[in-house]
């Protein structure tokens, strides 16, 4: 066992105690804290009306006077116990969650909007690797697409976060259209538009 003779540094060991293996107990421990910590933020986000006014759609980027002045009374309070850093978390948009984050920008019709979009990319980034399988292209292909297919896997289950991957989403669709339009005919979808 590598554990046991070489331990891998805690943060690997953090991000691996999902699944078995020799972890030590003090860091399974803190994964576990950690987990319950996020779920117990997006709880209160999602079924209270404390950080999200409007659920539907969305309360957008900013914050409110009220919600900077608190947070600015936190900061300003200097040590801060576990429950007002996910305070002051929770007011800054920083859920750890990019469906959650979503919901608090753009709303529920803004998240499905951007699943649609995502998925969409990523079914025709998928079928692009495939139909340049066995090709020259292949490889570019390849390079240009394979993050296109993870992406929504990433954003809902890793580590999303709305600021960061609507822009991502777009510059994906930007090169996905560019690889379809150039891309020689025997690899190119066909042109619904």
């Amino acid at each position: 066992m590598v554990q046991l003779v070489n331990p891998l540094p805690a943060n690997i060991q953090r991000t691996m105690t999902l699944l078995p293996g020799p972890w030590e107990e003090r860091i399974k421990f803190n994964a576990k804290q950690s987990s319950e910590w996020r779920v117990d933020m997006w709880k209160r986000a999602l079924f209270t009306d404390r950080y999200i006014q409007n659920k539907l759609l969305g309360d957008g980027l900013g914050l409110t006077q009220k919600e900077y002045q608190f947070i600015q009374s936190i900061t300003a309070a200097g040590g801060l116990s576990t429950e007002m850093t996910q305070e002051r978390s929770m007011m800054t948009q920083a859920y750890h969650s990019g469906p959650v984050q979503t919901v608090r920008i753009t709303g529920y019709i803004g998240l499905l909007v951007l699943m649609y979009l995502m998925i969409v990319v990523a079914v025709r980034a998928h079928q692009l690797i495939m139909r340049s399988k066995g090709t020259e292209w292949f490889g570019t292909v390849m390079f240009l697409c394979l993050h296109m297919v993870w992406h929504p896997v990433f954003f809902f289950f890793v580590f999303g976060a709305f600021k960061e991957d609507v822009p991502y989403l777009l510059m994906n669709m930007g090169i996905l259209r560019l690889l379809e339009k150039n891309l020689p005919d025997g690899v190119r979808r066909p042109d619904f538009s």
